[in-house]
């Protein structure tokens, strides 16, 4: 009688378990992931996101202000896991210190070098062949980089070109291409808010960045209000915005499935990891 009660306490155990790692792996395929972006473009530029999961238990923020730099936090039951830090400020505080302690050290400098004469034709000629020989360093680097770029394009050109001939290889890159618009689809969001004035310094090209506006019918399905200034000589953004939606988990691990176990997509995946 003792080994069955043992037996049928661990047995309850093992199926409270499973239950919890059922309802665990459902509550993350089935809950959504809400995502929020707001775009503050008047006096302070700046922006917000904030994605969250089942009552914020896991959530993730990030801000940006032309003020206050870069900042974000992940969030699980509130204890920060990592961020909540500034980039920017500290920099700045830096550079503060750092010119401080050079206008220091030119307060103290400044009475000695009264004493000190330096012959400035000298100079002038010295720091012209160092600026010569900087730039033409410069370019010969640059001309370099720009060729061993273009061979390592051509390189990779000719290596997908070989292939995406294999009929098979074909095969896969549609499965891929039509995943891959089946997951944006679905990851789209719900409600995207826009209401600007902008100009970028001339009339043509913002009558240009406003036919380009036009080209989305995203803008009219959510009733965008996009005004151009063609009187403006400077570029400037003042506007605000909102991007809100929410994802499933399994719309996408699905699609992925499918791909990650189709025999073609792991021979095409084999030769590019070649």
């Amino acid at each position: 009688m003792i080994f069955l009660n043992i037996l049928k306490i661990i047995g309850i155990i093992i199926l409270i378990i499973l239950l919890l790692a059922i309802l665990i792996l459902a509550a993350v395929l089935f809950i959504p992931v809400r995502y929020r972006i707001n775009i503050d473009g008047n006096q302070t530029f700046g922006a917000k996101a904030k994605v969250g999961w089942f009552l914020k238990i896991a959530s993730f923020r990030f801000q940006y202000l032309k003020d206050q730099g870069v900042s974000y936090s992940l969030r699980i039951f509130g204890i920060i896991l990592f961020g909540d830090s500034s980039s920017k400020p500290g920099n700045q505080s830096k550079a503060d210190k750092k010119d401080r302690f050079n206008e220091d050290k030119s307060e103290t400098d400044k009475p000695e070098s009264k004493n000190i004469e330096i012959d400035k034709t000298d100079k002038v000629e010295t720091d012209k062949t160092e600026k010569d020989k900087a730039e033409t360093d410069k370019t010969e680097n640059l001309i370099s980089s720009i060729k061993s770029r273009i061979d390592h394009i051509k390189k990779i050109f000719l290596k997908w070109k070989k292939i995406i001939q294999d009929q098979h290889n074909q095969n896969a890159a549609r499965l891929i291409k039509s995943t891959l618009i089946i997951i944006l689809k679905r990851c789209m969001p719900d409600k995207m808010y826009l209401n600007a004035v902008y100009s970028t310094g001339s009339p043509d090209t913002t009558a240009e960045a406003l036919g380009v506006a036009a080209c989305f019918p995203i803008g009219y399905q959510n009733k965008w209000k996009i005004i151009p200034d063609f009187e403006s000589e400077k570029a400037y953004f003042n506007g605000e915005g909102l991007i809100k939606g929410k994802i499933y988990i399994y719309q996408i691990l699905f699609p992925i499935l499918k791909v990650f176990f189709d025999k073609e997509c792991r021979r095409l995946y084999k030769m590019v990891t070649k």
